[in-house]
């Protein structure tokens, strides 16, 4: 995946520099032959990254339910779908006339299908992955010990969310005709190369729950609430004043 997503950089890279510095016809008349086989090979990389990207996560989910081939039936079929629609939007690439784009009729309902089809595939695996993982954490481990399993379903469900939303996003814009799809488009040839790693980091990194928890508990201690309000200490001034009469004169006395 990661020798895809290079590759597709790379032909990014040389349509830019074609495009912006070589084509005489200028750079939106150069994007828009979609038909040439720069642009086709494009295509290609792309669909056979997420092809691969997508049976990473199939195969994960074979290995995580104990290598039960019942559980993984329909997210095999959704693969073969997903498969079909790309290879065939690809060769409808080559078919495209010029002044065609990437929203002609002969596109869009396999590029809506690959990118449909994908969506559900992860969201489906996704979800198997996290709830057998869990299940098995309920049955077999102490609960003073879940904390850690639970971290690992967050960072499969966390992993899972990222590309799932970028493949919705980008299929909302797919369908909107707009090109700015192309922006969400480029960046998920990177994205399936980074999101199947992303839990093998965390866990080479340390980063779980418990050292989360461990820390903010630790910084709870260090500044203990008081459980009674310190006494307020102020000044208070009394003073009295008495009269006395005594043989005509008026005495004053004052007490402080």
């Amino acid at each position: 995946m990661y020798l895809l997503s290079t590759a597709h950089m790379i032909v990014d890279l040389v349509r830019v520099i074609q495009a912006f510095i070589d084509a005489p016809e200028g750079a939106l008349d150069y994007y828009g032959e979609i038909w040439t086989w720069l642009s086709i090979f494009k295509q290609a990389l792309y669909g056979t990254n997420n092809i691969i990207a997508d049976s990473v996560v199939i195969y994960r989910c074979y290995v995580v339910w104990g290598f039960s081939i019942k559980i993984i039936i329909i997210p095999v079929i959704m693969l073969i779908a997903t498969s079909v629609c790309a290879y065939t939007a690809v060769y409808n690439f080559s078919q495209v006339t010029p002044g065609g784009t990437v929203f002609a009729q002969n596109i869009v309902p396999w590029g809506t299908a690959l990118f449909s089809l994908s969506l559900a595939t992860n969201v489906t695996v996704t979800t198997l992955i996290a709830v057998r993982i869990w299940w098995l954490a309920r049955q077999t481990i102490p609960a003073s010990t879940l904390v850690t399993y639970y971290e690992v379903v967050t960072g499969r469900i966390e992993s899972g969310s990222i590309y799932s939303a970028c493949i919705m996003t980008l299929l909302i814009l797919y369908c909107r005709d707009t090109n700015a799809q192309y922006i969400v488009y480029d960046s998920l040839s990177q994205i399936m190369g980074i999101v199947p790693t992303l839990i093998i980091v965390r866990v080479g990194l340390g980063i779980t729950t418990e050292d989360v928890g461990t820390f903010a508990a630790s910084t709870f201690r260090a500044a203990p609430l008081e459980s009674h309000p310190r006494p307020v200490r102020f000044h208070m001034e009394i003073t009295q004043t008495t009269d006395i009469e005594d043989d005509g004169y008026e005495l004053r006395k004052e007490v402080k």
